[in-house]
């Protein structure tokens, strides 16, 4: 039986961005993003961001560390090049802003710091279920 977080085409790996300042934690999301068989980009800098979300024709999912200086700047940009990609953000210790104006300005899903990666493979798959149905 298929789990709803394995990608929803087989042979065809999603393609993931995993934008994260820390080192440790983006490294470790990727790896585990690749375990799962999504393609995974790292970019540790709001500019590297912007440069693969513009290189990148098929992204998927967008996950956006909102502690990364310029989140914004990225969100708008990833909205702008890559409309159908789905955003989880994810909140650590600066001032989260309120979920209702993330999802105004594009964001779909909000993890808060420290990940479990469960509800990570959840958002994930709550994303595929929607693109399914779309």
């Amino acid at each position: 039986m298929k789990n709803d977080t394995e990608p929803d085409i087989i042979g065809v790996a999603l393609v993931m961005i995993v934008a994260e300042k820390h080192p440790l934690l983006r490294a470790s999301l990727a790896a585990l993003l690749s375990h799962d068989g999504y393609r995974v980009f790292q970019a540790e800098n709001p500019n590297a961001t912007v440069s693969l979300i513009s290189r990148i024709d098929d992204v998927a999912v967008l996950l956006l560390d909102l502690d990364m200086p310029g989140w914004r700047s990225i969100l708008q940009h990833a909205l702008n090049t890559a409309p159908d990609a789905f955003v989880i953000a994810m909140a650590g210790v600066e001032p989260i802003p309120e979920l209702s104006d993330l999802q105004q300005s594009g964001v779909q899903v909000c993890l808060q710091k420290p990940l479990v990666y469960s509800d990570v493979r959840r958002a994930i798959g709550e994303t595929l279920q929607r693109r399914r149905a779309a």
